[in-house]
């Protein structure tokens, strides 16, 4: 089931929870065994040995929830990515010591082998809750919800620097694939200026994403590229910019291969956060600024 994006509100209608930072994933508990798959339903059971707790589950149990690293209550994307390029079994040991993954569970599809989809979000959650407060493993924990008071829970989860929160009706059904207002995911974002210093081409006279650099500790640095948040007519008038302002080299050193162009335009970002290399997570393109 998938979210809409959306802001911040209070009703009694919805519980709010924290949007946690990492991998979705679905557990399927079968006799004596398990699997974990991502969103595109690949088999991802292999690099998180330390979830054998999943088969302390009764059979016949799939639950939806995140792979998430922890560091002080709150989840470090930098650290998930690590385990989610991890492949050689030596690698993958050595990150379960380092850095242990926790499933994040926030919804139960099926118990029993029998469907609960058809039920409502309250009662598929009390299931869940059931379920893994039974087990009591320490990386096995419930996404906890809160009801009514989305604006609170939202600026608390913004002032601790956590991605955001997801809104989910309490009355509504599961949902598979489907992006709906059932679920709302609405995400913490910081805005910035950068200079468009180049594009990387998509076909004859398009590009697949614009180039960025911007000030990092006082000076003009490569920071990541953006591809989304373009309409058709600011796509339009970006090709136009950046196809006349060609200039052989870029403005400052960068390992992207792309078309460079002349200092002057500029644009407004929104993103996440700045990664260990400062360049942008999650960018958007928002405003085009010409110098």
């Amino acid at each position: 089931m998938l979210a809409k994006p959306g802001k911040a509100f209070d009703s009694d209608d919805y519980l709010f929870e924290v949007k946690w930072d990492g991998a979705r994933g679905l557990a399927f508990i079968e006799a004596g065994t398990y699997r974990l798959l991502n969103r595109r339903q690949r088999d991802m059971t292999d690099r998180y040995p330390e979830f054998h707790f999943f088969q302390g589950l009764p059979a016949g149990i799939v639950v939806d929830g995140e792979v998430v690293v922890l560091r002080q209550g709150r989840s470090d994307f930098g650290l998930l990515e690590s385990r989610e390029r991890a492949r050689s079994p030596l690698t993958i040991r050595s990150l379960v010591r380092s850095a242990p993954a926790t499933f994040m569970a926030f919804d139960l599809l099926f118990e029993g082998y029998r469907s609960c989809m058809a039920l409502s979000l309250q009662e598929r959650r009390e299931r869940l809750a059931r379920l893994v407060r039974g087990l009591k493993h320490p990386q096995l924990l419930l996404s906890e919800s809160i009801r009514g008071s989305g604006t609170a829970l939202f600026r608390e989860a913004s002032e601790r620097g956590l991605e955001g929160i997801v809104a989910k009706r309490v009355g509504s059904r599961y949902l598979p694939a489907k992006r709906s207002d059932a679920w709302i995911k609405i995400k913490r974002s910081e805005t910035t200026v950068c200079a468009i210093m180049g594009f990387e081409p998509w076909g004859q006279r398009d590009f697949r994403s614009l180039i960025l650099a911007g000030h990092v500790d006082g000076e003009l640095r490569y920071v990541g590229r953006v591809g989304t948040g373009f309409d058709r007519a600011l796509r339009e008038r970006l090709n136009q910019l950046l196809w006349s302002r060609l200039q052989p080299r870029p403005l400052v050193a960068c390992k992207i291969r792309g078309q460079w162009v002349r200092p002057g335009l500029y644009c407004v970002l929104s993103y996440l956060e700045r990664t260990a290399g400062e360049e942008f997570r999650a960018p958007a393109f928002k405003r085009l600024l010409e110098g």
